[in-house]
């Protein structure tokens, strides 16, 4: 997950790690796109509003990377533009702050490996 807040990180990922998810967690687009280009992951969250890069941005670039990749924008500022541009540049979920857990919970659900 890319957000810039110490506190949407440590939270989310305190979160995923209960689910049974490995999770990552960085807090700039410049970092996370260096993740992506080490590593593939099977969902990654983008924070929306960040200094420097903005979500949509990391998006746009890290679909270059990785072009299966699977993304959910999320943001404080539920906007209808933001979720409509979010559907338009490909995300498989937009989500708001504060997050609704049993959304997170589906989220996880829908896109986890199958284990064989």
């Amino acid at each position: 997950m890319v957000d810039d807040e110490d506190i949407v990180r440590d939270v989310l990922k305190r979160f995923f790690y209960l689910k049974g998810v490995k999770a990552e967690a960085v807090e700039s687009g410049s970092l996370a796109l260096e993740r992506i280009k080490e590593k593939e992951f099977d969902l990654i969250f983008l924070d929306i509003k960040m200094p420097k890069m903005d979500g949509f941005e990391v998006l746009r670039e890290a679909k270059k990377i990785r072009p299966n990749s699977r993304f959910v924008m999320m943001t404080g500022y539920a906007s209808d533009d933001f979720e409509k541009e979010a559907q338009k540049e490909g995300a498989v979920a937009f989500i708001t702050k504060p997050f609704d857990l049993q959304q997170l919970i589906a989220l996880i659900d829908r896109f986890r490996p199958q284990e064989k």
